[in-house]
């Protein structure tokens, strides 16, 4: 299969789910927001909340721009891309805010994009992205000690994530490859050299016009004759009674 067909079929796969990854993604949004909510009230965290809430905000304006398909299908996979980059964007202000590395929400959320994503390049940049944002956190607050365990475990989520890819991809190309076969073979008309029948579903022979008309809702065959089938058919008739009308002519002169 070429590159760009390939392209193509995963955008156009990816825009079909659009509308329920970036509703799940946005109802992980709303969960992880009220957790913080519940768990931080200092003062000092006030910024946290609005940067929660404009990330909340735009997980939602994804989510309702695809339920009305506004996105057009090669802008898919950056659709999904933000909305998994807002929820990176928690996983890092957690870090700052309670001075905890958080091992679940960088995990999960590197380990989700594989769930989320078709596109490998997509994926390596939200996967980058995450652990940079979620290591630079760490490193400001945190002591190696505490950060660098999570490491591995977040090394591992990513890992896992892009396992999960590359299965998804191989048995979506699977899928599409198999359906390619299908429709190849049902283009193939089986037709009777002698009679020119041909074969149905059932395995009854039919004729070509009932076969057309059942299949082509609407199409009515008429018959007549071609002029090679004419001059096949019929040639020595014609030119006999063209001859006699011609003679018939020429006595009445």
């Amino acid at each position: 299969m070429e590159k760009s067909i390939w392209k193509g079929i995963l955008n156009k796969t990816q825009h079909e789910q659009l509308s329920l990854v970036s509703g799940c993604l946005f109802a992980v949004m709303i969960l992880l927001t009220l957790r913080d909510i519940l768990n931080s009230s200092d003062f000092e965290s006030n910024w946290m909340y609005l940067m929660e809430y404009a990330t909340l905000s735009i997980a939602l304006l994804i989510w309702v721009a695809s339920v009305v398909k506004v996105i057009p299908a090669e802008l898919a996979p950056a659709a999904v891309s933000v909305s998994l980059l807002c929820i990176s964007v928690k996983a890092g202000v957690a870090v700052l805010v309670w001075n905890e590395p958080g091992p679940a929400n960088v995990a999960l959320t590197l380990f989700g994009a594989g769930l989320a994503l078709l596109s490998l390049k997509h994926l390596i940049i939200v996967q980058t992205i995450t652990f940079g944002f979620w290591l630079v956190s760490a490193v400001i607050v945190l002591s190696p000690n505490q950060y660098l365990p999570i490491m591995g475990i977040a090394i591992v989520g990513a890992i896992l994530g892009a396992i999960i890819q590359n299965h998804r991809l191989a048995t979506l190309r699977e899928i599409f490859e198999l359906r390619h076969r299908v429709e190849s073979l049902e283009s193939i008309l089986p037709m009777c050299a002698g009679c020119k029948k041909t074969r149905i579903e059932d395995g009854s022979w039919v004729s070509v016009e009932s076969y057309i008309e059942s299949h082509d809702e609407g199409t009515v065959i008429t018959h007549g004759l071609c002029p090679d089938c004419k001059d096949a058919s019929y040639g020595e008739f014609f030119k006999a009674a063209v001859n006699e009308v011609s003679s018939i002519t020429n006595q009445n002169r």
